[in-house]
């Protein structure tokens, strides 16, 4: 079911993760899910990431102790984004997005992304997995 979320450009409250950005989140998580870490530099617009950071940030998932799945739809009830401005001209947000593992449904874990609007498309950066 879409909400048609629409991507916020207000500072002073956070908001749903839009509907925009959403298949991108999902392809993000699968590749750490299967940890396809190669695969993370195939998916439109997602910022390059050293093969070996993405490692690291899945050893995150590892000491964690559980198993990532598939992004389910009650994950977006949760997840939040903040719009930040703009950097070197372009709009950006964070994005918190709850995950969830086949141990616990949902988890402790959440990924953290950077979100950047450009003229005709949003770029993703990867900066974390972990436990806030």
């Amino acid at each position: 079911m879409t909400q048609d979320i629409p991507v916020p450009f207000d500072s002073e409250f956070q908001s749903p993760i839009p509907d925009i950005w959403r298949n991108t989140i999902v392809q993000i998580v699968e590749a750490f899910k299967d940890k396809d870490f190669a695969r993370l530099r195939t998916i439109p617009n997602v910022e390059l990431i050293d093969i070996k950071y993405a490692a690291e940030i899945a050893k995150n998932i590892d000491h964690y102790g559980a198993h990532l799945v598939s992004l389910p739809e009650e994950s977006w009830d949760s997840s939040v984004c903040f719009y930040q401005g703009k950097h070197n001209g372009n709009h950006f947000w964070v994005a918190i997005v709850d995950l969830f593992t086949e141990e616990e449904s949902p988890s402790d874990l959440i990924i953290n992304l950077r979100i950047y609007k450009h003229d005709d498309h949003y770029t993703y950066e990867i900066i974390d997995i972990y436990v806030p």
